[in-house]
């Protein structure tokens, strides 16, 4: 579990939401394919596209963060999101809410 570090950019709360104030509004993935060109200083600009992000080269992605993250173990596209739905079922969600996960 992560928790939230109030005052530091590094947290990973402020990067989940910075994150996600740069998705594409009319795709609802949250792994979104990038644009391949993006003005950061734009504000409000989004850095995604309307596409998701290809199944191999978000395994590829997730090979390399748990490597150079140190993590014990590599994790794959699929054991993240199925952490995630486990918890969401431990706190009751309903399941037509992240059945895309």
């Amino acid at each position: 579990m992560m928790y939230e570090i109030h005052g530091d950019k590094h947290c990973p709360v402020y990067s989940f939401m910075e994150y996600t104030s740069k998705l594409n509004t009319d795709f609802l993935d949250i792994w979104q394919k990038p644009k391949e060109k993006v003005l950061d200083d734009v504000e409000g600009e989004t850095w995604y596209c309307n596409v998701p992000v290809g199944v191999n080269t978000l395994a590829k992605e997730m090979k390399l963060i748990s490597q150079n993250t140190g993590c014990s173990k590599t994790y794959t596209n699929h054991s993240l999101s199925a952490t995630c739905v486990t918890i969401l079922d431990h706190v009751w969600i309903p399941k037509q809410i992240y059945k895309c996960l």
